[in-house]
C-alpha cells in the first residue's frame, strides 16, 4: 500500500459530507468514527483549533456540561487520549494544561480547504471539497451546545457553497458556451432545496438560455417539494414568473433546436409520469431536477465540469462514477429505473466512507449500452479522477423487471465483478434497486476494506452491504479485543459476526470468524461446531478464510504442526494490509506454540514496520500482541537481553499495560537483576487493571523465573510477597474458586505446604471433576511423600480433561511423578502431554513442580527449541 504523498498531511479529515477519517496509509481510523462524541470532539478542534488553541474549559462546555466538573475533565482527558494514540501524538496538541490544538501541517481539514479557496475567489475549486452538508446525518444525542454550533456552521458552509455555485452560473452565463451556467445553477438550488428567491433566479436563467421545458421543470419540482417540505405553495411572484415563460411562443435568450426542446419535454413528461406511478416520492426531486438537465446537457457535461484530466496511473480506485443505467426494457415508461439505479448507488457509496463517489451530475448524459458511451465513460472517468466505474442495464426477464450492474476497473480496463439484482414487479422497482445497492456497494467495500478484503471473493459472492457492515465492525471490535482491558469486546465482535452471517448466508467467512472468535471466548465446542459446518463450503471461501478455517481445525484439534503450516499460508494469502491480524502475528504465535521460537523470531524481525503500521490503524491490541509474542519467542530461545528490548519497546509504546511489564520482570529476573524487578514489582502496584494480568500474576512470574535460574532466596521472598497480597482483597474476592486456586499455588511456591493443602482439599470437595484441582492436591501429596495418595490423584485424572484441554491431564500427572521421584514416568508423560497437542509457553522452563527432571537429557531435550 503506498504511503502518504511527500508533503501531504498525515491525517486527513473530510467533514463535509459523510465523514471520513484517514490514516498515513489511507486506512480509514474507524476507532474514532465509531464514537460519535469522539468525532465531534475532533470536529470542533479542526474547525476552531487547527493551527491554534481552544481551552479545556470550552470543550467541557459544549461537550460535558451535564456532568460535575472532576468527571467532566476526566471525560476529556480520555478523550484526548484516545484521539491523541489515533491521530499520532505530533498531531494533538496541548499548550499548557488548559490548551488543546491540532498541527495543521499533520492534519488535512476539507472544511478549511473549501473556506481557504472560497474566501480566495476560487470557487469551483471549493465546490470540489464541498461533498455535501457538515457531517452529513450526524447527531449526537447527549451535546445540545455542541448540536448547536453544528447546525450554525452547517447553515454557514452551505451558504458559501451556494453562492459560490451561483457565482459559477453567473461566470458561466457569458462565456461563449454558455450550457455550463444551468449546470452551475442546478448545483447552487440542489444546495439549497428551499430557497424560492434562488429558484426564481434559476428559472429565469433557464429561461434566459432558451429552456423553457427545462425552466418549467425547475419549477414543478421547486412546487412539489415546497408542498411535501412545508405544505406550502410557491409565493405570487414565482407563480407569476413560471407563468410568463409558459405563455411565451418562442424561446426567450438563445435559440435551442427543435429535437433538443422535443427530447426534454418528454423527458421530462416520461420521468414526471413514472415517478408519480412508481411511488417514489423519496427520490422525486433528484430525479426530476437532474433527469431535466441530462439531455440538454449531453456530452457537453465532460467539459462543463471543468474537470483535470489525469492519465491512468492517477486514477483514485476508491473515487467511482456511476453512470445512468441502460434502459433495455423496450418501454420508455421504464427509463428512469436507470436514473434511480445510479442514485441509489451513489447514496450507498457515500455511505460507507470508504469511497468517493462522483457527482451524479456529471454523467447524466450517459448510458452503458453502446461503445461510444464506454469510450465516454473513460474520459469522463480520467477526467473526475475515477478508478472505478460502475455502469449497468435494466431488462425484463418473463414480466419482472431486473437490474445488471458491472465494476470495471478504468486503469485496466477490466470487469471487477457483475452483479444482478432482486427480480421486481415493474410498478414497484424498489426492491430491485435495494438489492441492487446493497450487492454493489458491499462489492466495493469488500475490496477496498482491509477489515474484510481478504476473506471475501467477491467474484463469487458479493456480499449485501449491511452483512459487509456487520462483519466490518465485527472485525474491528474483534482485532481491538486484544488490546488492554478490551476483552469484553470480543462478545459484541461474536454477536456482529454472527449478524453478518445471518444478513447473507454467502458471506461464509462471516461465520469462520465466528468460530474464531467463539474459540478465543473460551468455546472450543461451539467453535468446533462451527468449523465442522463450514468445512462444507470450503468452495466459495477466500484463500485467505480458508486457511483460517484449517487453522482453527487445527488448534481445535491440538495439531501444533497443522495449525502453524495453515497460519503460514494464511499470512502468505493474506493481502498486504497492515492491520490484518494473519500478517504475521499468527504464524509467529503459532510458531512459538509448536516449539518454534526462531522462526517467530525471524517472521517479526522481518516485520520490523508491522508494529507501527497497524498502529496507524488504531489496531492497538494487534500491536501489542506484536510485542508480548516477540518478547516471548526470544525468551524460549535463551535471549534474555532482547527480551528485555522487545518488552521495552512495547512498553514505549503502552507504558501502562501490565502485559508487557510482566514479560520485562520475566527477561530481568532471568539476567539475575533483582533490584530492578523489585522496582518493577513496585511499579505494577500503580498501573491500571488489566483483565488476565491481575498483579498476583506478575508477581509469580518474577518468583518462578528467580527460581528456575538460581535465586531461590529471593524467589521464596517474592512468593510471600505474593501470598500477602491476596491479604488486601475483600473477602468476597477471596472466596472466588480461581482466587482461592491461586492463592493455593501461592503457598505452594512460597513452600507453605500445610497451608495450601485445605486450600486444594476444599476445591475439590467443591469440584472433584476440576483437573487442575486434582492435580495440586496430588503435587502435594507427592511433596508430603504420600506415594500412595499422589498415585491415586494421578489416576483420578485420567479421562477428566475437557476435550479441548490438549494434554492437560498427562502434564499433571508428570508433575506428580516427577515430585514422587519418578523420573522416567514423569519424563514419558511429559512427551505424551506434548504429543497431545499442549502448546509450548516459556511456562515449560519454570514450572517448579518439574525441576527433578531439569538435569535429565530427554527434559532437556523436550525443552530445546526445534526451529
Amino acid at each position: 500500500m503506498d504511503g502518504p504523498k511527500p508533503n501531504s498531511p498525515v491525517i486527513d479529515f473530510r467533514a463535509l459530507g459523510t465523514a471520513q477519517l484517514t490514516g498515513p496509509q489511507g486506512n480509514p481510523l474507524l476507532s474514532v468514527l465509531k464514537r460519535p462524541k469522539l468525532l465531534a470532539l475532533l470536529a470542533y478542534l479542526a474547525a476552531n483549533a487547527r493551527g491554534g488553541f481552544v481551552r479545556r474549559d470550552t470543550l467541557i462546555g459544549l461537550f460535558w456540561a451535564e456532568f460535575d466538573l472532576d468527571r467532566a475533565r476526566n471525560a476529556l482527558r480520555q478523550s484526548l487520549h484516545h484521539l491523541r494514540r489515533s491521530l499520532g501524538e505530533d498531531v494533538l496538541l496541548g499548550r499548557g494544561d488548559d490548551e488543546v490544538g491540532l498541527a495543521p501541517d499533520r492534519f488535512g481539514f476539507d472544511v478549511a480547504a473549501f473556506e481557504e479557496a472560497h474566501a480566495a475567489g476560487r470557487y469551483e475549486e471549493a465546490l470540489s471539497h464541498y461533498g455535501g452538508e457538515l457531517l452529513e446525518g450526524f447527531f449526537v444525542a447527549d451535546a445540545p451546545e455542541f448540536e448547536r454550533w453544528l447546525d450554525g456552521r452547517r447553515a454557514e458552509l452551505s451558504r458559501e457553497a451556494t453562492s459560490a455555485a451561483w457565482a459559477l452560473a453567473e461566470e458561466a452565463e457569458s462565456a461563449p458556451d454558455s450550457s455550463a451556467a444551468r449546470v452551475w445553477a442546478l448545483r447552487a438550488l440542489e444546495l439549497a432545496p428551499l430557497d424560492e428567491d434562488l429558484a426564481r433566479r434559476v428559472i429565469a436563467l433557464f429561461d434566459r438560455q432558451g429552456d423553457r421545458a427545462g425552466a418549467v421543470q425547475v419549477y414543478e419540482a421547486f412546487a412539489d417539494r415546497l408542498s411535501a417540505e412545508l405544505e406550502l405553495e410557491p409565493a405570487p411572484e414565482t407563480q407569476s414568473l413560471i407563468e410568463s415563460v409558459r405563455a411565451r411562443t418562442m424561446p426567450n435568450g438563445r435559440s435551442m433546436s427543435r429535437a433538443v426542446m422535443e427530447g426534454v419535454s418528454s423527458a421530462g413528461a416520461r420521468d414526471s409520469d413514472a415517478t408519480a406511478r412508481l411511488e417514489v416520492r423519496r427520490w422525486g426531486f433528484r430525479v426530476g431536477l437532474l433527469a431535466g438537465a441530462a439531455i440538454v446537457l449531453g456530452i457537453v457535461m465532460i467539459g462543463s465540469f471543468h474537470l483535470v484530466g489525469r492519465s491512468g496511473e492517477d486514477l483514485d480506485s476508491r473515487r467511482v462514477l456511476v453512470t445512468r443505467f441502460d434502459n433495455q426494457t423496450g418501454e420508455s415508461s421504464l427509463d428512469p429505473v436507470g436514473l434511480m439505479a445510479a442514485d441509489w448507488i451513489t447514496h450507498g457509496i457515500r455511505q460507507t466512507g470508504l469511497l468517493e463517489a462522483v457527482p451524479l451530475e456529471a454523467t447524466l448524459g450517459l448510458t452503458s449500452g453502446s461503445r461510444e458511451s464506454s469510450e465516454v465513460q473513460r474520459r469522463l472517468a480520467e477526467s473526475a479522477g475515477a478508478g472505478t466505474v460502475i455502469s449497468g442495464t435494466v431488462y425484463l426477464l418473463d414480466d419482472s423487471l431486473q437490474i445488471q450492474a458491472r465494476v470495471t476497473d478504468v486503469t485496466n480496463q477490466t470487469i471487477l465483478v457483475s452483479v444482478e439484482s432482486d427480480r421486481a414487479a415493474r410498478s414497484d422497482p424498489g426492491p430491485a434497486l435495494e438489492s441492487l445497492r446493497q450487492r454493489v456497494v458491499g462489492a466495493l467495500a469488500t475490496t477496498h476494506d482491509y477489515r474484510i478484503k481478504s476473506f471475501a471473493d467477491v467474484t463469487l459472492h458479493p456480499p449485501k452491504f449491511e452483512a459487509y457492515r456487520a462483519f466490518a465492525e465485527g472485525e474491528e471490535l474483534y482485532n481491538r479485543s486484544f488490546a488492554p482491558g478490551n476483552s469484553g469486546l470480543r462478545e459484541e465482535a461474536l454477536t456482529l459476526l454472527l449478524r453478518a452471517f445471518e444478513l447473507d448466508t454467502t458471506l461464509r467467512a462471516a461465520q469462520v470468524r465466528a468460530g474464531m472468535a467463539m474459540f478465543m471466548l473460551g468455546r472450543p465446542a461451539q467453535a468446533d461446531s462451527i468449523v465442522r459446518i463450514a468445512a462444507g463450503h470450503r468452495d466459495v471461501l477466500s484463500p485467505f478464510a480458508r486457511a483460517e478455517l484449517d487453522m482453527l481445525a487445527a488448534d481445535l484439534a491440538g495439531d501444533r504442526l497443522r495449525a502453524l503450516e495453515a497460519a503460514r499460508r494464511r499470512s502468505g494469502t493474506a493481502l498486504d494490509v497492515p492491520g490484518l491480524p494473519g500478517t504475521p502475528l499468527d504464524p509467529a504465535m503459532h510458531a512459538i506454540s509448536a516449539n518454534r521460537p526462531a522462526e517467530a523470531v525471524e517472521i517479526l524481525q522481518h516485520a520490523e514496520s508491522y508494529s507501527e503500521r497497524i498502529r496507524s490503524y488504531g489496531l492497538y491490541g494487534v500491536d501489542e500482541l506484536f510485542w508480548l509474542t516477540l518478547a516471548d519467542a526470544h525468551h524460549m530461545l535463551g535471549d534474555y537481553r532482547a527480551s528485555l528490548r522487545a518488552a521495552r519497546e512495547g512498553r514505549a509504546r503502552y507504558p501502562a499495560t501490565r502485559s508487557l511489564l510482566a514479560k520485562q520482570v520475566a527477561a530481568l529476573a532471568a539476567l539475575g537483576r533483582v533490584d530492578a524487578v523489585d522496582d518493577l514489582l513496585d511499579e505494577s502496584l500503580t498501573l491500571p487493571p488489566q483483565r488476565g494480568w491481575p498483579q498476583r500474576l506478575i508477581l509469580r512470574i518474577a518468583a518462578l523465573e528467580l527460581r528456575a535460574h538460581g535465586h531461590e532466596e529471593e524467589s521464596l521472598a517474592v512468593a510471600q510477597r505474593e501470598v500477602n497480597w491476596y491479604r488486601g482483597l475483600s473477602s468476597e474476592e477471596r472466596a472466588a474458586p480461581e482466587v482461592r486456586f491461586d492463592l493455593g499455588l501461592a503457598y505452594m511456591v512460597a513452600e507453605r505446604w500445610d497451608q495450601a493443602l485445605p486450600l486444594f482439599e476444599a476445591l475439590v470437595a467443591e469440584k472433584p471433576d476440576d483437573v487442575n484441582f486434582q492435580g495440586a492436591l496430588g503435587v502435594l501429596a507427592a511433596r508430603r511423600g504420600d506415594t500412595e495418595e499422589a498415585l491415586r490423584r494421578s489416576e483420578s485424572l485420567v479421562g477428566l480433561a475437557y476435550p479441548y484441554d490438549h494434554g492437560r491431564e498427562q502434564y499433571w500427572q508428570a508433575c506428580i511423578a516427577a515430585q514422587s521421584g519418578d523420573i522416567e514416568g514423569a519424563l514419558i508423560l511429559l512427551r505424551e502431554s506434548y504429543a497431545r497437542g499442549r502448546a509450548y509457553t516459556i511456562g515449560l522452563h519454570i514450572d517448579p513442580w518439574l525441576e527433578p527432571l531439569h538435569d535429565e537429557p530427554l527434559f532437556q531435550q523436550i525443552l530445546a527449541p526445534k526451529g
